[in-house]
């Protein structure tokens, strides 16, 4: 989910400013099993993790955008296509999981909602290209974009923090991008 507001600033005929004031929630899926040994039975047994990460972050992606035709032809004067380069800030307001495990042989822990720990503040870099049509008084615009993080989003010391997961789920929070 993603919702904001833009602007944009020409600097010169080619060259534009392109900034913007977004809120955006990711959602992840996790599953995971681990097989273990009943000590008594030697019987393999499955306990099984699953749940739902979901963060709320402000964003303020900025980027140049570079319009690489010339302004005269008939193509551009329809789409003006663009590629683009920049930024992008981002502040965690909160992330949770939904978490549930299931033991073979022994009782299940219940699914509970758990606040978790992550990093607050997101660094990434970002690459687009689109184009923006004139409808009315506005532009549409359709832009393809790849973010690639710089900053961990977990590190060691927000995966620790996390011990709720770790002793009743038996989930070790990963560290990723």
């Amino acid at each position: 989910l993603q919702f904001g507001v833009a602007a944009e600033f020409p600097l010169f005929t080619k060259l534009t400013v392109h900034g913007e004031l977004l809120y955006l929630q990711h959602r992840y899926q996790i599953s995971d099993k681990v097989n273990r040994v009943d000590l008594e039975t030697g019987e393999t047994l499955v306990n099984e993790f699953t749940g739902v990460e979901s963060q709320n972050w402000i964003s303020l992606p900025m980027s140049i955008e570079y319009a690489y035709l010339n302004a005269n032809s008939t193509f551009h004067k329809k789409f003006r296509p663009y590629v683009a380069g920049g930024v992008v800030l981002e502040y965690l307001t909160g992330a949770n999981i939904t978490a549930d495990r299931e033991r073979e042989g022994e009782a299940s822990i219940p699914e509970s909602s758990i606040d978790i720990e992550r990093e607050k503040f997101n660094l990434s870099l970002t690459v687009s290209t689109g184009i923006k049509i004139k409808m009315a008084s506005g532009l549409f615009v359709a832009d393809v974009r790849y973010v690639h993080g710089l900053t961990n989003v977990s590190s060691s010391e927000t995966a620790f923090s996390n011990q709720k997961l770790l002793w009743e789920y038996g989930y070790a929070d990963p560290i990723f991008k």
